[in-house]
This record gives structure tokens, sequence and C-alpha cells, in this order.
């Protein structure tokens, strides 16, 4: 296997990943499509934390090797480095995923308050 990520690194990510239980291209479209039925916020905050730094981008970008030569790590980020603003969209998406909870949380708070104040 050829590694570009350091192995420290990749070690990590590579039990997030195991750990998510889909294969990369799922993981893409999901993230592509911002489908909350794929990916949940445990695993958006998983994913978050498993994005290429611009270094591992440029020297994976030009890797003129074979991808199944590439370990797994190296594999996932060839999947979503196409996938434009990676980092935000994986942010937004968080915030998406939580914002009928923290709304809700939000208004039972201004509730108890009113409620406190009367």
């Amino acid at each position: 296997r050829v590694h570009i990520v350091d192995t420290k690194r990749a070690h990590v990510i590579s039990i997030q990943l195991t750990g998510l239980r889909l294969n990369f291209t799922t993981i893409k479209n999901a993230l592509l499509e911002l489908d909350e039925k794929v990916l949940n916020v445990e695993q958006l905050l998983t994913l978050e934390h498993a994005i290429p730094s611009p270094q591992e981008k440029d020297k994976l970008l030009a890797y003129a090797g074979e991808v199944d030569q590439l370990g797994e790590v190296e594999q996932y980020f060839l999947q979503i480095i196409p996938i434009p603003r990676i980092e935000q969209r994986i942010k937004a998406f968080i915030y998406k995923a939580q914002f009928d909870g923290n709304a809700k949380r939000l208004v039972d708070d201004a509730e108890a308050f009113a409620q406190a104040a009367t």
C-alpha cells in the first residue's frame, strides 16, 4: 500500500471511518445531497475531523499511481476531494441536522423563562 497521509493520523481516521459502517461512495453522495437519512449528527462530527489538509490534498492530486494501491484513508480522501467546500459543507450539514432540536430547546427555555417571570 502507498501511504501519503501521516501514519498516526491515517490510523485514527481509519478507525473513525470503520465506525461509520458506510462505504466511501455512500458517504460522498450523502455529503453532496446533505442526506440526513444516511448521515446522522454523530457521524458528521466524526467526518468533520476526517478532511484532508491542503498539503494532503495536493499530494493526493499529484499521485500518479493506481488508486487501489493507496491506503484506505487516501482512497477516502480522493472520494471527498471533489466535493466543493467540504469543510464548510459538513459544518452546515451539522447545523442543519441539529437545528430542529436546538430550536425546540430554545422555545422550551423561553417558555420556562416566561412562566418563571410571571
